[in-house]
């Protein structure tokens, strides 16, 4: 009887395998292609893959890079070189407080000193966001501040010098009884890295290469923030909340800016800064200059914070993928937007850090999960103070963050799981515990520790929240209107109906899910290549992991492949939960982009050490296209991040003109800064009113205008009610003095903006053109004298005076 012919399973497999790398490979190149042959709509129908070009064919491509296009020729000066050690002092100061708590907290958990440092500091920003707010609301801010920098300045130094002798005597102890010294097995381990084979050394060759241009985007936000903040909403909220609450020492209900309701946890950082410019003496107009760059300073510390979050969890809980730490940090930074938002001084960035730290502190303890019902009331404790933190910066970590949290602390608790019970009091020794079957928290434990963690986030991260209640019976002031209503009436149905236009989305059928879908994967101009393959993945990566069974519990990789599935389920909800409750900018996004970075770098990493050459060549050769193209993005982005800091603030493509003359020429104002009778610019239209170092009076398209408060009951009107004429403008004039208004600045085209269709709305509808022109012919007001020159323009161009009018209030 014949034997059949045994068949090659392993060329099949092999060819099988080939066929797959082709077939994958072929799909990455063509999502490569797809992206950067869409327009940057910015530059009207101009392709991504341009951008390529721009270094090749402009010979002064670096030099407009770092020194900025088209700014006046100004030499570098070192204002930058001073924010940055005065951040990093203010940094040290947060560290050595939180270093304090992570000793007492995290006693039950095994950290590495790396990981506690990256607890430690985000526990110093809480501090910081949190306890600055409740001593805004209840006290002194500024010497809240104070104390917060000298205190924790004294406690960084002491633990430093303890730290430093802990280590040196173990380095002794180490010595002595293994009788070789450190550099020796260094020196040791190098000659045996040269002996290995050309293969294995290549491959030691990618982490060298990955740390390398990790440091270079890194050095891109140290550069942006030491740029001047330029963006809409940071002049008009962020900043000019930070100064206002400087000025005061307090934080108060603001009848003039509604944003300034909001969460102040992030502008924390600005009234540090402030603090600080302050301590060294600075002028009042340096008081801001630097200490706006030091805020913003210490809050894209935080975006290097994340990063370095990201590389510790991958390093942790990826240990296979030998590389998947240095991608996630280095994807993490890559990310255009995130560059935006710290450019813009915006807050996302404490929120993703806020989301990578929850994560992090969720998913060790799982890993080093006990039975301990202390364990678990030290896990609420810390939860509760990050989310406290999230919910201190802005009003959606209530519902993207602190809700999600809740729910998984509960599933903690009610979750049976196989568990280390305790057989001693040393819970941190192995040999004094041992595992058993499944262990289920009681259900009363549960009920109070999950009532412990609500109290603790409610309680700290509340401070603003109080402060609304206190004023209109709101917590959430303006959200919410139709539930808590306005005790006070400054809010109203049409103001909220104005404002649930602008701020959520229009519609949810399937065009809206299509557009939210290219929004988010290519057709946004800050976006990354990485953001399709984020996407693409998450489907991908959903369909093939939930519908298999997880890997057996025998399977080393068994636990790092359940992770990143819940990343995956994560990485998903937040998407539909951005594109359900929010109008889908897609900076919203930012918070999980942590999650995004770890989700490619492991990936990547897997992608790298595939036995397949051609899958291996066409993800190195992706990932370089798109670092290539994100870096030069960033690039464009931040020109003119080594100008000088004049320079870039003088130059009109960026800054206000009005600000800039009036910053130029403090003599306009005379005695500006006597707390008894300061001299202030009013406002109209624009709300930027942090550019302004001399004293402002604005308000939002939000709110009624000054000039209309000040001039109530002197309006002419015809019978349908429209202003044709002021009355009494003697009397008109002498208010505007005694409001001690000198200069009125109005932008007609910001109005125009705010009244066009789908947009704010403006609340005063007698501002007009006409009006103020009623103004300057009897006489209330007059056109500066120089307004050519003050608006940074040519005597001819009659259009752009037509947008922007510069007004002295008369005085004789």
């Amino acid at each position: 009887m014949s034997q059949p012919l045994p068949s090659n399973n392993a060329e099949e497999k092999g060819l099988a395998r080939g066929l797959l790398a082709l077939a994958i490979a072929a799909i990455i190149l063509l999502g490569l292609a797809f992206f950067l042959t869409r327009p940057i709509h910015s530059l009207g129908s101009t392709s991504k893959n341009l951008l390529f070009l721009l270094a090749p064919l402009d010979n002064d491509f670096a030099h407009d890079v770092w020194f900025g296009i088209d700014l006046p020729k100004e030499p570098y000066k070192g204002e930058r070189l001073i924010s940055l050690v005065l951040a990093a002092l203010a940094f040290l100061a947060l560290l050595g407080v939180g270093r304090i708590i992570v000793n007492i907290l995290f006693k039950r958990f095994q950290l590495s000193s790396c990981e506690r440092a990256f607890f430690a500091s985000t526990f110093g920003y809480a501090i910081l966001a949190c306890g600055g707010c409740y001593a805004g609301v209840c006290g002194d801010v500024n010497l809240a501040c104070a104390i917060l920098l000298v205190v924790g300045l004294l406690l960084w130094i002491v633990q430093t010098i303890r730290s430093h002798k802990s280590r040196s005597q173990t380095d002794k102890t180490l010595t002595d009884s293994h009788g070789v010294s450190a550099q020796d097995s260094t020196t040791s381990a190098a000659i045996n890295a040269t002996s290995r084979p050309l293969s294995q050394r290549l491959q030691g060759v990618m982490p060298k290469l990955l740390a390398c241009v990790l440091a270079l985007f890194a050095s891109f936000y140290v550069f942006a923030s030491s740029q001047p903040t330029f963006e809409y909403d940071a002049l008009e909220y962020h900043l000019q909340g930070a100064r206002e609450i400087f000025e005061s020492g307090k934080i108060v209900f603001s009848t003039h800016n509604v944003y300034l309701n909001m969460p102040l946890g992030a502008e924390m950082n600005f009234v540090l800064g402030l603090n600080l410019a302050k301590f060294c003496n600075f002028s009042p107009d340096n008081q801001l200059r630097i200490g706006y760059l030091v805020g913003k300073t210490l809050l894209n510390f935080q975006i290097l914070l994340t990063a370095y979050g990201t590389l510790l969890f991958a390093r942790r809980f990826f240990p296979k993928d030998r590389t998947a730490s240095l991608w996630s940090a280095l994807l993490f930074l890559s990310f255009p937007n995130l560059f935006v938002v710290a450019s813009s001084s915006l807050n996302e960035s404490s929120l993703a850090l806020a989301i990578m730290a929850i994560l992090y502190l969720l998913a060790i303890f799982l890993q080093q999960r006990t039975s301990s019902v202390k364990s678990y009331a030290t896990l609420a404790l810390i939860l509760g103070v990050f989310v406290a933190f999230a919910c201190a910066v802005k009003y959606t970590s209530v519902v993207f963050i602190a809700l999600p949290t809740t729910l998984a602390f509960l599933l903690l608790c009610i979750c049976p799981v196989r568990a280390t019970l305790k057989t001693s009091v040393d819970m941190a020794s192995p040999a004094n515990s041992t595992e058993v079957g499944t262990y289920r928290l009681p259900f009363k434990h549960t009920c109070a520790l999950t009532l412990l963690f609500v109290l603790i986030a409610a309680t700290l991260g509340g401070a603003c929240y109080l402060k609304n209640y206190r004023a209109t019976g709101n917590p959430v002031y303006p959200l919410a209107y139709s539930i808590f209503g306005d005790s006070q009436g400054y809010w109203n149905n049409e103001l909220n109906e104005r404002w649930r236009r602008a701020h959520s989305a229009s519609s949810y059928n399937l065009k809206a899910l299509a557009d939210a879908v290219a929004k988010t994967c290519w057709k946004d101009d800050y976006l990354s290549p990485f953001y399709l393959f984020v996407y693409t993945g998450l489907v991908i990566a959903l369909a093939t992991m939930i519908g298999r069974r997880l890997a057996c519990k025998t399977n080393p990789q068994a636990d790092a492949q359940r992770l990143l599935t819940t990343l995956c389920l994560l990485q998903a909800l937040y998407w539909c939960a951005w594109f359900l409750l929010t109008h889908r900018l897609n900076r919203f996004l930012l918070p999980v982009s942590p999650i995004a970075a770890l989700l490619l770098g492991v990936w990547l990493a897997r992608a790298m050490a595939t036995r397949s050459l051609v899958l291996r060549v066409t993800t190195f050769t992706v990932a370089a296209i798109a670092i290539l193209y994100s870096g030069l993005l960033i690039d464009l982005i931040g020109q003119g991040r080594l100008a000088s800091l004049t320079a870039l603030e003088h130059d009109d493509k960026r800054f206000e003109n009005a600000a800039i003359y009036l910053n130029d020429h403090p003599y306009l104002l005379e005695n500006q800064n006597d707390p008894d009778n300061p001299k202030c610019i009013l406002l109209i239209g624009d709300a930027k009113a942090a550019a302004f170092r001399a004293n402002v009076l604005y308000s939002t398209c939000w709110n009624d205008s000054p000039l209309m408060n000040a001039l109530q009951g002197l309006f002419i009107r015809n019978r349908s009610g429209k202003v044709i004429d002021i009355n009494e403008p003697e009397i008109a004039r002498e208010r505007l003095l005694k409001m001690n208004v000198r200069f009125i600045y109005v932008d007609f085209a910001e109005i125009e903006r705010f009244r066009s269709p789908g947009n704010y709305g403006f609340n005063n509808d007698d501002i007009t053109r006409s009006l103020l022109l009623d103004m300057e012919q009897r006489k209330i007001i007059e056109p500066f004298e120089e307004e050519a020159k003050a608006l940074g323009m040519k005597q001819q161009d009659i259009s752009r005076l037509e947008t922007r009018r510069l007004y002295r209030v008369r005085e004789e």
